[in-house]
């Protein structure tokens, strides 16, 4: 069996273990499985009552997608990264995190100031730190939060002192359901 062939295989048994989680969970819909670039898939799950497979800021979505991952990974899954969406929400998510990262980019160059933003997932605090890293005179480092876990970034201008729960919170973190 080739490469091909070996993440064909995966990629059906991700949509199907995928599908079945769904209905242990109570949830009718149609998983559909796609390569996004040579270490990606993509699982879209279409299903009429979204927003409880969202749960609040992507959280829900986030642990399927991570115990999906755990189970795909004893599977042979192991070079593979599984992306899991519904009703389109991970695309809004993206352009709502990137809106507010060049908002406060733009504020930290304005101000000198640091900026923290709020609690992300790994995955919307990388976009982050991969958007300042293309702003000289800007870095960035990751913070936990008080709440349920998540760390958010902080945009802080090179060669100023990293924030000592000083720097402001950019309020607004648009949550897209």
């Amino acid at each position: 069996m080739n490469d091909q062939d070996t993440r064909t295989q995966t990629r059906e048994a991700a949509r199907g273990v995928l599908q079945e989680l769904l209905r242990l969970m109570g949830f009718e819909g149609r998983v559909e499985a796609s390569d996004q670039g040579e270490q990606e898939v993509l699982l879209r799950l279409e299903c009429p009552d979204a927003a409880p497979l969202i749960g609040r800021k992507g959280q829900v979505l986030d642990a399927l997608q991570f115990v999906l991952g755990r189970m795909l990974f004893r599977q042979g899954g192991r070079d593979l990264h599984f992306v899991v969406d519904v009703g389109g929400y991970r695309d809004r998510r993206k352009e709502q995190v990137l809106r507010d990262a060049t908002a406060a980019i733009e504020e930290v160059k304005r101000t000198n100031q640091a900026i923290k933003l709020p609690g992300m997932s790994a995955g919307e605090r990388r976009l982050v730190h991969h958007l300042v890293a293309e702003h000289p005179g800007l870095e960035t480092f990751s913070e936990p939060t008080e709440e349920d876990g998540r760390k958010r970034v902080v945009i802080n201008p090179v060669g100023q002192p990293g924030p000592a729960g000083s720097a402001p919170v950019l309020e607004g973190g648009g949550e897209t359901p």
